[in-house]
């Protein structure tokens, strides 16, 4: 169904976004933030398979959940966006942040000290654009001048977001 719905929205124009990747229906205490502990298993035979069918299905953009899975946030999870979704499967297109989901980092999970980085575990996890955050811009480039995140990294995320531009026209 999801494939479908994916292919129907992406026909007519639409960027598709399959989301929220991934275990946030299972977290420990019923709230979407809360940590999931899946096994590999479990997330490869339930949870991995309908998001790998569209990334299959050329999906154009993908969000990371709002929780942690297995203790790393789903937003500076670079083994799941980069590793799982891009080579594993082929994702090509877009990773798109959840709202706020980027500041978490600092203010929920507590893996970063403060959003400047939370805004680099982000992008060196695999994220490309965020859905929000007036702190961004001028804390991205400040990290790129200071050498946290390369001008290669940033010229990723750009290129997949001019390119998936240029296909819509």
């Amino acid at each position: 169904m999801g494939v479908q719905t994916t292919r129907g929205l992406q026909e007519g124009g639409v960027l598709a976004c399959v989301k929220h990747f991934i275990g946030g229906s299972q977290s420990q205490n019923g709230t979407n933030g809360a940590p999931a502990d899946l096994s590999e298993r479990t997330l490869r035979q339930v949870f991995f398979p309908p998001f790998e069918a569209n990334v299959r299905a050329s999906v154009a953009t993908l969000m990371p959940s709002h929780n942690e899975l297995n203790g790393i946030p789903c937003h500076s999870n670079y083994d799941l966006i980069e590793n799982t979704a891009r080579r594993e499967w082929g994702f090509k297109g877009l990773v798109i942040s959840d709202w706020m989901d980027i500041e978490h980092l600092h203010d929920l999970h507590y893996t970063a000290v403060d959003n400047k980085d939370a805004f680099r575990q982000a992008i060196l996890a695999g994220i490309d654009v965020h859905m929000h955050g007036p702190e961004w811009n001028e804390a991205v480039c400040q990290l790129v001048r200071e050498g946290a995140i390369s001008e290669k990294r940033i010229d990723q995320s750009v290129r997949r977001i001019l390119e998936t531009k240029f296909r819509l026209g």
